[in-house]
């Protein structure tokens, strides 16, 4: 479990942390990357690293529930959730993308506290539909755009289906 305090210090703490593991996670799988790596690159000390997480994929958790809060906030406001979706996952694909083909088991446990009631198999589907998309773009180095990635969704998708992936 992450323990981050709510002063600023410690949440500059925290996104230097996630900053150096993602850069590590392009260059290592996250079973290979150790505390000491992130220490180094982040210039946090290693005390800091365990005063706000327990271990690595707490990193990953806290920074998804980050994202995943500030998507709802800022849904709120948007007519075309497909097109948000895409817009929004645009600037945070990457994680998805690492997170998806390395431990698929993070972004479940994440789904599962973002959700009001979660459902097995309703996260399964969640969790299939989104990474398929956001992973097959991101594959592609997003030659589409946002707005041509939410067309091809709303054509392929029916009505449900779209509320799944964009309602978390």
């Amino acid at each position: 479990m992450y323990h981050i305090p709510n002063d600023s210090r410690s949440k500059k703490s925290a996104f230097k942390i996630y900053q150096s593991l993602r850069h590590n996670l392009w260059t290592k799988e996250l079973k290979d990357i150790t505390v000491m790596d992130i220490y180094k690159e982040s210039k946090i000390a290693r005390t800091t690293f365990y005063r706000l997480f327990d271990n690595i994929i707490d990193v990953l958790e806290y920074q998804l529930d980050i994202y995943f809060k500030e998507y709802n906030e800022l849904k709120k406001d948007k007519l075309d959730r497909v097109l948000f979706f895409y817009e929004y996952f645009d600037k945070h694909s990457d994680l998805i993308y690492i997170i998806s083909t390395q431990n698929e088991s993070i972004l479940k446990r994440v789904m599962e506290r973002s959700l009001i009631e979660p459902q097995e198999y309703y996260v399964a589907l969640k969790i299939g539909i989104m990474t398929s998309l956001l992973c097959t773009w991101t594959k592609n180095k997003k030659k589409e755009s946002p707005l041509e990635m939410s067309n091809i969704t709303k054509k392929l998708l029916s009505n449900n289906v779209i509320h799944i992936l964009t309602e978390f």
